[in-house]
Order: C-alpha cells, then sequence, then structure tokens
C-alpha cells in the first residue's frame, strides 16, 4: 500500500510527464527508496522519493490515465494495492476499488546510460524562468525546428533562440554560474518538463551534464536524461547582424497590439499579410482581404524621413512577437522594404525578433 507521501509525488510526476507520447509510468521499490519513472526512446524522467519499505525489491508498469484522475478527486483516502500474485493493480477507496490486469511485474526499466562527460554547467531556477517567459510559447511554422529550443552557455550569460526558415526570436540572460561555452538544441517538451519539475523544487540552482549521446539534468531528487538532442546547426550571429544603413522607428505597443487583434478577427488565413508604411513623423498600418473588408491605423511617432518605405509583413508572425512585450513602446529596425527586419521592446535589449519581410 502507498503511503499519502507517494500518492502526493506521483500526482506532481504525472504532470511533469504529461507531455510525453507513451501514458505508462513505472514505479519501483527499493530498501527504503520509491522511485516513479517514465522512459521511451528520447528521454528518461526519474523521480526519487524516501519511503518506509524493507520488502524484497519490486518494480512494476501501468498506464497512468485512469489511476491519476482517481486519486486526484479523492485525495488522502486513496489507497493503491499491488497484488503481485494476481499480477493486478487496485485503486481506491475504503468501500469503491478500480482493478486492473494492465499492471504488470518487470525489471527496473532505467537504462544505465554511461559515456565520457564533456562539460557541466550550473543554472539559476530564475534563469529558467526567464526563458520559459520568453521563448516556450513562441511557435515556429517549420516542422523541422518548431519542437527545438537552441540554448548557448557562454561564461556569465545564457543566450536562447528558436527560429524557422522566415524568422528568430532571440533572447539572453545574465547568468552568474554559468562559467562554460558550449550549444544544444533540445526539444521544447523537455524545457516544459524542467520547469514543471522546478515547481516543486526548493533548491535555487540545477545540473545539467553534457554527455557525448545524452545530456543529464538534476533537479533535486530527480533526474532527467534527454536523448534527443542535438547541435546548433546555424549561424544566428550572422543572422542577428545588421549594417550601419539599418533606421528605426518607435512604435506604440498598445495601438500595434490592437491593429493585429483586429486584423486577426477579420482575417480567415493565417497567412494574411498586413502593410506598413513610415512616413515622416507616422506609421500607417493597413490590412486587405480578399472580400475587400479592409482595417487602417495611424500611428503618430517621432521619426524623420524623407523618403517612404512600405514593408510587407505576415501579420501572425508580428503577433506572436507582440504578445510578448511587456513594455510600451517597440524599436522597428529596418533598412528597406526587402531587407530583415528587427525589432525589440524600448526598455529590454535582451530580447531581439529578427523577421523576413514578404516580397511584393
Amino acid at each position: 500500500m502507498f503511503s499519502k507521501k507517494l500518492l502526493g509525488r506521483f500526482l506532481q510526476f504525472i504532470k511533469v510527464i504529461n507531455c510525453y507520447s507513451k501514458k505508462e509510468i513505472f514505479i519501483s521499490l527499493k530498501l527504503n527508496k520509491a522511485y516513479l519513472i517514465y522512459c521511451d526512446e528520447k528521454i528518461e524522467v526519474v523521480q526519487k522519493i524516501e519511503i518506509e519499505y524493507d520488502e524484497k525489491t519490486l518494480c512494476f508498469g501501468f498506464e497512468y490515465n485512469v489511476v491519476s484522475d482517481i486519486i486526484g478527486k479523492n485525495g488522502k483516502e486513496i489507497k493503491i494495492i499491488l497484488d503481485s500474485s494476481k499480477n493486478r493493480l487496485e485503486v481506491g477507496t475504503k468501500n469503491v476499488f478500480f482493478r486492473t490486469r494492465k499492471a504488470f511485474i518487470k525489471n527496473n526499466p532505467i537504462s544505465i546510460l554511461k559515456g565520457k562527460k564533456i562539460s557541466s554547467v550550473f543554472l539559476e531556477k530564475k534563469t529558467i524562468k526567464k526563458i520559459k517567459e520568453r521563448i516556450l510559447n513562441f511557435k515556429t511554422s517549420n516542422k523541422e525546428n518548431e519542437n527545438f529550443i537552441n540554448i548557448c552557455f557562454k561564461k556569465g550569460k545564457v543566450l536562447v533562440f528558436i527560429y524557422d526558415q522566415y524568422r528568430l526570436l532571440y533572447c539572453s540572460s545574465l547568468s552568474k554560474l554559468s562559467n562554460t561555452e558550449f550549444g544544444i538544441s533540445i526539444p521544447n517538451s523537455v524545457l516544459d518538463s524542467l520547469l514543471k519539475l522546478l515547481q516543486y523544487s526548493s533548491k535555487e540552482v540545477i545540473k545539467i551534464d553534457i554527455y557525448r549521446d545524452y545530456i543529464r539534468v538534476f533537479v533535486n531528487e530527480a533526474i532527467i536524461n534527454i536523448k534527443d538532442y542535438g547541435q546548433i546547426n546555424i549561424n544566428y550571429k550572422s543572422i542577428l547582424k545588421k549594417s550601419k544603413k539599418y533606421s528605426s522607428v518607435i512604435l506604440k505597443k498598445e495601438a500595434l497590439y490592437d491593429f493585429l487583434k483586429i486584423v486577426k478577427i477579420v482575417s480567415k488565413r493565417k497567412e494574411d499579410s498586413i502593410s506598413i508604411t513610415i512616413e515622416n513623423k507616422r506609421v500607417i498600418l493597413k490590412y486587405k482581404n480578399n472580400t475587400g473588408e479592409d482595417v487602417v491605423s495611424y500611428i503618430e511617432t517621432n521619426c524623420s524621413v524623407t523618403k517612404h518605405t512600405n514593408i510587407v509583413l505576415n501579420y501572425k508572425s508580428l503577433l506572436d512577437f507582440v504578445k510578448l512585450v511587456k513594455g510600451d513602446f517597440i524599436y522597428l529596425i529596418y533598412k528597406n522594404s526587402n531587407s530583415k527586419i528587427f525589432m525589440h521592446p524600448s526598455d529590454e535589449f535582451f530580447l531581439i525578433y529578427c523577421l523576413m519581410p514578404l516580397v511584393t
């Protein structure tokens, strides 16, 4: 029978691994320890829990969906009993039990990952949270890279970016503990799991070990072995580099956001575009759909230009970035109608958005 402590950790563990494809977990019981285990071909997540247990070593697996729902709705009254003689798992209250024969006895499924450690780094919890705020909910359109986040560790700094063939979102954060230099590309779901584990962590620091074939992350009594990772394969520095011929204009974030929200209501297609016309002392935003409906907005600005510039952008790509900005103003940095543009909040230079205009 499981203790209340193990039941609570069980529910926490389900929240952590619920984003992965398999709906099966293992519980391994050893002397005074219980291990909650999820594993597939890409990742392993292991949570160690100190318990009172002095019987024989035992490991069993089961589909957690129904079990976690029953535990969550009944709280402290729940009991879980494994009947090894009948290969049966029982879950329920004092009077009602759910029984399943889908539970099965099995050897410990944790693979023994070995290899030479390439590097290690420590990261503060607040740095991971900054990454979440800026990157995690940003979606790209490139199927090859849509689920991957690129992280570069440098001395005193952590750089993170996500990209597709049309745009790149980049942010950086200071980190006193980052003391080495290397770059990795990991699935978005891995970072999501890491953030969920940090919610239950009392420590402010996590450790990351880099091996040739996998990455190992330590968070309190939990370990994540990431087998699905790669090296960064684009030169983000060259993408972010701009010449001296670029000009800039400051836009009110609220005015730009209001325009894009109306376009989203009127537009029926994610690939629809808007035009941004930069004139002396103002910027004109325009959208028109196939049925003749249009949206126009005039934003006063302090820019002084002698030549008008018209830039056509995908409205959804622009909206994705504006939603991330917390300040009142956004810098739009441009060269001409066909060159890449850059955007960043006026009060924050650690967040940069590089976007390619549409050909007109």
